[in-house]
């Protein structure tokens, strides 16, 4: 990973920035210069949102995203997040 990507350009955007990028790959414009293509001859399934914060929850409500709560790392904000979602 160090290699495609170091650390100070992963860091140097936020998240919400690195998860637009990512779904600009995946879903790209016909003349697109990068396309992601995880899966020959099929399409990615849908992509989640995983967190562990109100923040990530609001986040795949805005772009109407599925989320998955990470439990085992932040269980006393489980129940804020779902609301949140």
């Amino acid at each position: 990973m160090e290699a495609v990507r170091p650390e100070r350009d992963r860091t140097a955007k936020t998240f919400r920035q690195q998860l637009d990028e990512l779904r600009a790959y995946l879903d790209p414009p016909q003349d697109a210069q990068v396309k992601a293509i995880p899966v020959l001859g099929g399409n990615v399934p849908s992509l989640w949102l995983l967190g562990s914060t109100t923040t990530s929850a609001e986040l795949a409500a805005e772009l109407g995203l599925p989320y998955a709560f990470a439990h085992h790392l932040n269980a006393q904000m489980a129940v804020d997040a779902m609301r949140t979602y």
